[in-house]
């Protein structure tokens, strides 16, 4: 197998050797063969302080550089792989990019399991074949699904309607058992672990998104370009054939 490390924010889009990604200073992998038995990758980069009202624990700490993360950024990206990736589970997570994980020009990965925390998408598959996730938890919610003038809680101009998955023109796609924990916070109550995210009501927001365009579509109103599962709706199975 080949794996690349860049002390990067990778980039949306396909990747070709020798045509670098925007830096950043922080570790992403980028796989573009082939990689067998990744065990736990991702979790507890660092997080940054919640307002002074809000009392810190002594062991939380703080990190200036999740703000240093915009939206292109990835904790990994999959680009142009077709040997196969498997993951053994995948724990990506507590980042501040469009997208935790994204899958992009590839085929043949597998994801025995996966866990998250934020309000940022799980795992973003576009333009890929035969991507399987076995089994999904954690406390991740996304944004909710409608916001005033189309900027998210956040404060960026959503392009893609917030979901916690995301698939475009894709085939063979398989998320089984996708369940979160449940977590609601308020702005007088937000999370002490910044990186973590907050909670959004359930009722607002939708854990698959599919589209193949690429700009903010709406399943209700303009069905035929897009469809999303129902709000509080965590399939056992979800396929897109």
């Amino acid at each position: 197998f080949t794996t690349s490390i860049w002390y990067v924010c990778a980039r949306s889009g396909p990747f070709f050797e020798g045509d670098e990604p925007d830096r950043l200073a922080r570790r992403v992998l980028i796989f573009t063969t082939s990689l067998d038995d990744v065990q736990d990758f991702g979790c507890c980069f660092g997080t940054a302080l919640p307002p002074p009202s809000v009392p810190v624990p002594p062991d939380t700490a703080s990190s200036g550089e999740v703000w240093l993360q915009g939206p292109r950024y990835r904790t990994i990206l999959i680009n142009g792989s077709t040997a196969g990736v498997r993951f053994y589970p995948l724990n990506a997570e507590q980042d501040f990019g469009e997208a935790h994980t994204e899958i992009s020009w590839s085929s043949n990965v597998t994801i025995y399991g996966a866990k998250s925390e934020n309000n940022y998408v799980v795992l973003w598959i576009r333009d890929s074949t035969a991507v399987t996730l076995h089994g999904y938890g954690g406390n991740a919610a996304a944004f909710a699904n409608k916001s005033a003038g189309g900027v998210r809680q956040d404060g960026r101009v959503a392009e893609y309607m917030p979901s916690l998955f995301r698939v475009q023109r894709s085939t063979q796609i398989r998320l089984a058992n996708l369940i979160d924990a449940g977590r609601v916070t308020s702005p007088a109550h937000p999370s002490v672990f910044v990186a973590a995210g907050n909670g959004t009501d359930p009722r607002l927001w939708n854990m698959v998104l599919y589209q193949d365009g690429d700009a903010l579509c709406d399943p209700v109103a303009t069905p035929t370009e897009c469809s999303a599962t129902a709000t509080l709706d965590r399939p056992v199975v979800w396929e897109w054939p």
